[in-house]
């Protein structure tokens, strides 16, 4: 296959990275973080390859898309992910006798009309939303990646997004410890 060709083309570069380092030395610290950049960017590289590569064989392969019609290809989106922003073509299609519209793509992995956010993005703030404000939660968002980044509000937003946190007895819930984080900005 031509994908698993281009990711290994640019697994390669983490490769050589390695190599010269074992070569030429460099101290730790400047290998560690030019191993980081370079493994984000591999991951991004790979996402959107994955995303691209499956996009073309929806379109390719009709039988696997039936009653859909393309409309338009190499519409644009970007989604934060772990690895940071990962931008990708997609194609728009028209089924026949409904008259919807979609990205098959997206529905494919699981992306809203609206995504912007990466599932598993949106599941690490609510894990740090967890202990810490809003605010706080989404600077961290990453992991340590200074590249995903959400805004407080994001932050909220994602948490007003969760059916499950709909029911008043909740919003009382959140609401009592959502005041409790933010009480030492009190005092």
């Amino acid at each position: 296959m031509q994908i698993i060709k281009q990711i290994w083309e640019k697994f390669q570069r983490v490769a050589e990275l390695t190599l010269k380092v074992l070569e030429e030395g460099i101290d730790l610290l400047s290998f560690e973080e030019k191993l980081w950049q370079e493994l984000k960017s591999l991951g991004k590289e790979i996402l959107r390859e994955v995303l691209e590569a499956k996009d073309a064989y929806l379109r390719e392969h009709r039988e696997k898309r039936p009653g859909w019609q393309v409309e338009r290809r190499n519409d644009p989106k970007e989604v934060l992910t772990l690895f940071g922003l990962v931008s990708y073509k997609r194609t728009y299609y028209r089924h026949k006798e409904t008259g919807e519209r979609a990205y098959l793509i997206d529905r494919l992995v699981g992306y809203g009309p609206h995504t912007r956010v990466d599932p598993l993005v949106k599941a690490q703030v609510l894990e740090e939303a967890v202990e810490l404000s809003y605010r706080k939660s989404g600077e961290r968002a990453g992991k340590g990646n200074p590249e995903v980044v959400l805004s407080g509000e994001a932050v909220k937003e994602v948490f007003d997004n969760l059916p499950a946190l709909r029911s008043p007895a909740t919003s009382l819930t959140r609401a009592l410890k959502a005041l409790s984080r933010n009480i030492d900005l009190l005092w």
